[in-house]
């Protein structure tokens, strides 16, 4: 199982889009991808956030600074 640690992922993500991720950021990026918060994340639950997405792309929808509106009817 490749695995990699949550902090150091945020670390590697932030200069990789070279975007600052603040707190707020890191905590919902972690959310999807360290749902039980072990302190790491797989390179399966990475996959499944990515998608078919381009990684920047599925990145940015999970830290952008506004949350989006949800109406619950």
């Amino acid at each position: 199982m490749d695995i990699a640690k949550s902090s150091v992922l945020c670390v590697r993500i932030a200069e990789w889009t070279g975007r600052r991720l603040n707190k707020v950021a890191r905590q919902r990026l972690l959310l999807r991808l360290d749902e039980n918060n072990t302190g790491y994340v797989t390179l399966s639950s990475f996959q499944h956030m990515v998608k078919t997405d381009k990684i920047k792309d599925a990145v940015r929808s999970y830290t952008a600074g506004k949350a989006s509106s949800i109406s619950v009817v």
